[in-house]
């Protein structure tokens, strides 16, 4: 006598096939959602712990369209102020000052997330050329 039941191997596969439905859904959306990093309230000598004010100035300093410029002057003053900071913490720090900005200025996440790995990108061309 056969049942109308599932098997186990049945609803195992199932809830295997909804389980990797779910993680590809939820990375789709995460691949286009834009969440800004958040400055590093403390840590170490390599760390950049710059004030509230601080990171103000750069984002005002970043949002006025000469980024290449801005970017010189602020990796300038950053390898002044943090001489252990490395490549990648330099980067990371600009990145957190910069992204707020593109956020705001409505662009959908797709293109907000592109003009943030291009800065990144610039960012990266500058710290080559000050070295």
């Amino acid at each position: 006598m056969k049942s109308n039941t599932p098997s186990a191997r049945a609803r195992f596969s199932r809830s295997i096939a909804g389980f990797a439905l779910a993680v590809l859904m939820m990375a789709a959306t995460q691949v286009d959602a834009l969440e800004c990093p958040l400055p590093h309230p403390k840590g170490g000598p390599k760390t950049i712990r710059e004030t509230p004010a601080q990171i103000s100035e750069f984002r005002r300093m970043l949002g006025n369209g000469d980024d290449g410029n801005a970017v010189a002057e602020i990796i300038f003053d950053l390898k002044r102020k943090y001489p252990k900071a490395g490549s990648g913490e330099i980067i990371n720090f600009l990145v957190t000052a910069y992204c707020p900005t593109v956020k705001a200025q409505g662009y959908s996440d797709r293109k907000a997330t592109h003009k943030v790995r291009e800065f990144s990108s610039l960012v990266a061309a500058r710290l080559l050329d000050s070295k």
